[in-house]
């Protein structure tokens, strides 16, 4: 049999532990059937094959990078049962190192940080996942990283599991043993010692534990867990694989797995699930590495293998070239687009600012971008001169708008082969000039005496300075400007070196001279460009300042600015001057959100939840604007543990589809106990004693909602005087740890309930002689708390002497609390004495033989019935014919049965030899004596 081990910590006692394995039948003996034997740690038997809690850990998706928020594993529960995170600390060392402390839900702390993402994220349960990240710190950046996680319960401060996994190209360990060889160092992760009394070394399957008598005995299969039976008084469970694990528990019963473990938490073990890990992805071949994969080529997987990819759009996966339709549906390389330029004119030219890229030529479009006005179909290339504008049709004398300067017989010559002489002038209309090439030793200067319409400037390294008439003027050689802006007549031009030509005119105004203008306005984009704008604000346009040196400024805009649509929109500033030179300048306006979400809370900010009640978080509302209502994005963090008293934070977030995050807001949820304990009177309330009694109090117990069994800080006060009637009062109070009072009352109500006791005097019952006179003999009276009441005693009696029959006599008494008594005497009036039966006459009687007998009578009276005399029977037996003695009997019986009885005694008597003497009385004066000598009266 193998080694028992037990471990008492009833504080969190999770399953049963798997104490001993039967060889005689596949069966385990579950050791703890009321869950007495669960440690607090995920404790094993010696061959350390089974524990309280497993954990099964696997690499996260992907691959580490330097990045510092590296998915690095996956922590699975696969055995135990519900703890909260408010107690859980779980650690990592990676490769080896010095083990760090990563934050747990609600936490922010710490290089790596654990997420729970189920719906109780204060809680971790069986088959629920979470998942460890980089918390700003790159702990694993390059492949392979062995990463080891100790998980340790806070409260008792003993290690539930340790548990390794790799990352990349590591392979994943599924290590749930509660003794490993991993580098962390915490010394309070070291298994529990054994409870004392418990002899870990014994194969007694029954399990003897004088410590704590949780040995898992049994009487009957009811007391054991489902599947398990009572077998030699200990409750045994079927164990097919014998891994330690009951066929009722085991996940895989016929495959041996003690660790139960269960990645993907359908129920089935991963010892005996194909899919242990969950549904697989599905991946496509790509063999031509371009990243797209073949749909008819798959593989189902947990990791991407090497040459597969998760889309199946590939159209050829053996030329790389190829890989989705393209837009018209082939599989093929997209068309290459041509550029097409936008007449609008219709004169078969395109405006070069006017440009769009497609394969076929869009309607309104042509392929050269040579018109210089797309707005006027007879004004297209630009004219000989150069301009957009007809063909000149005249012939003028006058300053070309660029010309070089020679000296000819010390005359200038302004234009090709045109010898200025006095006879010429060249004429200037309006319009800039340009003279090049003036020879330095014939530098000049316009005289304009002030003519404000002409100008004319040079490079400040040609200049020079002279007086003429008075009048200082800037004389230049090399190139000159030469600017008209309007009618100055005529101007003469002066050279004071050598006296050529000084003070001539020359230059005469003529407006049909004027320079054709070819160049374009100058547009200046006001305010900034690009220029962005919030989405749902209202766009106003800076516009621009257009110059030209013919004075026009007008412009025209084209594009619009949707600013409730996100986008990058183009608006297109046009200005023509009056000699159709056209210019275009462009803004970028860049319509965004960065306005962040605002979030609401639904409910209050703080609320106070009373513990061990379901928390219902009335969650939050979140609104952008530009998203509308994006409630259903927000995340909640939760780390409530209503189960424990605490104040606990709710944190929304939410982030609008341009990522911007709203403020986080938080909600206080503070699990407080505001219910009082509930105090159970023991015994009767009220309690009602009897005076002069002792009273012992029934007592009563405590229970907490949070607290539980507070009875042992019960005080109780007492009022109670048992010798003294009255109500009386017993309070119980009771407070719990957070200062919830009860008060419970006991009402004692002392009482005489006790009725006076009468004792009778004299016999009961009493026989009375009817007609006699009856004189009752009385009672006493006693009471527990009046004393004496024999003055209080009242007497009714209906006894009548002069009649036969059965009476009472009743005496009754009532003491100070009304308790009344009674006794009663029983007088039976009887009539025991027997009529009274007179003879009539004399008697003896008598008789001469032969007489005739006469019988006197008699009478019978009696004390109740009175005179009887006709009740009177005779008999007589006198013979007179014969002498004797004989007997008449008189015989009377009264009312009550008594009977009487005289007799006469008649002497029948021959008296023939033997006078009688006869007495007479008459009237009582003197008595005669007769004597009949032959017997006769």
């Amino acid at each position: 049999m193998s080694k028992l081990s037990r471990f008492d910590d009833r504080d969190d006692a999770v399953s049963p532990v798997i104490a001993t394995i039967l060889m005689v039948a596949i069966t385990v003996v579950l050791a703890g059937t009321l869950y007495v034997w669960a440690a607090g740690l995920a404790e094993s038997n010696t061959d350390g094959s089974l524990s309280l809690y497993a954990f099964d850990a696997k690499e996260a998706p992907g691959t580490p990078s330097e990045a510092t928020d590296d998915n690095l594993a996956i922590i699975t529960m696969s055995q135990g049962q519900d703890i909260t995170w408010a107690v859980l600390s779980v650690k990592l060392s990676i490769n080896g190192a010095a083990s760090t402390t990563c934050a747990v839900p609600g936490q922010s702390g710490g290089s790596c940080i654990v997420v729970d993402s189920s719906d109780e994220a204060n809680i971790w349960s069986v088959g629920e996942d979470v998942t460890v990240l980089e918390n700003g710190v790159d702990m694993c950046s390059d492949a392979n990283c062995e990463m080891s996680f100790a998980i340790t319960n806070l409260r008792t401060g003993q290690s539930l599991a340790k548990t390794t996994t790799g990352v990349g190209s590591n392979p994943v360990s599924d290590n749930t043993d509660t003794t490993p060889t991993d580098p962390i160092d915490d010394t309070t992760q070291e298994p529990q010692e054994p409870v004392e009394g418990d002899d870990s070394t014994t194969d007694d399957s029954t399990g003897d534990d004088s410590a704590g008598g949780d040995s898992g005995a049994c009487t009957a299969s009811s007391e054991c867990m489902a599947g398990g039976y009572c077998y030699n008084g200990q409750c045994v469970y079927d164990d097919q694989d014998m891994d330690g694990v009951s066929d009722q528990q085991d996940n895989c019963p016929q495959n041996a797995n003690a660790n139960q473990a269960d990645s993907d938490q359908d129920g089935t073990g991963d010892a005996c699930d194909s899919t242990p890990y969950g549904p697989m992805t599905t991946y496509y071949r790509d063999a031509d590495g371009d990243t797209y994969g073949d749909a008819s080529q798959t593989t189902d997987a947990y990791s991407q293998p090497a040459g597969y990819v998760t889309n199946a759009d590939d159209c050829d996966d053996q030329d790389p070239s190829l890989s989705s339709l393209n837009s018209q549906g082939a599989c093929a390389p997209e068309p290459t687009p041509n550029t097409y330029y936008r007449d609008a004119d219709g004169d078969t030219y395109g405006d070069a600012t006017q440009s769009t890229q497609a394969t076929s030529q869009p309607a309104g479009y042509v392929t050269n971008a040579d018109d210089c006005d797309d707005t006027n179909p007879s004004l297209n290339l630009l004219n000989s001169e150069g301009n957009c504008a007809p063909e000149p049709t005249y012939t003028v004398v006058g300053l070309d708008p660029t010309s070089g300067v020679n000296i000819v017989g010390g005359n200038y010559v302004f234009n090709d082969g045109v010898t200025y002489d006095s006879y010429l002038q060249y004429g200037l209309g309006t319009g800039t000039f340009v003279l090049t090439g003036i020879p330095t030793n014939h530098p000049f200067a316009i005289l304009n005496d002030g003519v404000s319409t002409i100008t004319y400037t040079g490079d400040a390294n040609t200049q020079s300075t002279d007086v003429v008439n008075d009048v200082t003027y800037d004389f230049y050689y090399g190139d000159v400007t030469i600017t008209v802006t309007g009618d100055f007549g005529t101007l003469s031009v002066y050279c004071p070196y050598h006296g050529y030509m000084g003070g001539e005119d020359i230059f005469v105004y003529d407006s049909q001279y004027a320079v054709v203008d070819t160049t374009p306005p100058t547009i200046t984009v006001l305010g900034d460009n690009p220029l962005t704008v919030e989405v749902g604000s209202t766009f106003s346009d800076p516009g621009v300042t257009v110059y030209d040196q013919d004075g026009s400024s007008t412009y025209t805009t084209t594009g619009t600015v949707d600013t409730n649509v996100l986008g990058a929109y183009t608006l297109t500033y046009t200005a023509v001057d009056n000699s159709g030179n056209q210019a275009t300048a462009t803004r970028t306006v860049n319509v965004v959100d960065t306005t962040a979400p605002v979030i609401t809370l639904v409910g209050d900010s703080q609320v106070n939840l009373e513990v061990g009640s379901t928390y219902t978080d009335a969650g939050a509302t979140a609104s952008d604007n530009y998203d509308g209502d994006i409630s259903s994005q927000i995340v909640v963090v939760n780390n409530v543990d209503v189960n424990t008293l605490g104040s606990y934070t709710v944190t929304y977030s939410v982030s609008d589809s341009s990522s911007n995050a709203a403020s986080a807001v938080t909600r206080t949820v503070n699990v407080v106990d505001q219910t009082a304990p509930t105090i159970t009177i023991l015994g009767d309330n009220p309690a009602t004693i009897e005076a002069g009694s002792t009273y012992t109090d029934a007592g009563a117990t405590a229970t907490d909602n949070y607290n539980n069994d507070v009875t042992s800080s019960i005080t109780a006060s007492s009022t109670v005087d048992s010798n003294t009637i009255g109500s009386y009062t017993v309070t119980y109070t009771v407070s719990d740890a957070s200062g919830n009072q009860a008060t419970a009352v006991r009402t004692v109500i002392v009482e005489d309930s006790t009725p006076p006791t009468i004792a009778l005097i004299g016999s009961n019952p009493v026989t009375v002689e009817a007609g006699s006179t009856y004189t009752d003999a009385g009672a006493t009276a006693t009471d527990a708390y009046d004393g004496d009441l024999t003055s209080s005693i009242t007497t009714t009696s209906d006894v009548d002497v002069n009649n036969v029959g059965t009476y009472t006599v009743t005496y009754t008494v009532s003491d100070s609390s009304a308790n009344s008594a009674t006794a009663s005497r029983t007088v039976n009036v009887v009539d025991t004495t027997a009529p009274v039966i007179t003879i009539t006459g004399a008697n003896p009687v008598d008789v001469d033989l032969g007489a005739t007998y006469s019988d006197a009578g008699a009478t019978a009276t009696d004390v109740h019935d009175g005179d009887l005399t006709s009740s009177i029977t005779v008999s007589s037996n006198v013979d007179t014919n014969t002498a004797g003695t004989y007997t008449v009997t008189y015989t009377v019986s009264d009312a009550a049965g008594n009977q009487a009885t005289e007799t006469r005694t008649v002497n029948v008597i021959d008296n023939s030899n033997n006078p009688t003497t006869h007495y007479i009385d008459i009237q009582g004066l003197c008595v005669f004596s007769i004597i009949d000598y032959h017997q006769r009266r």
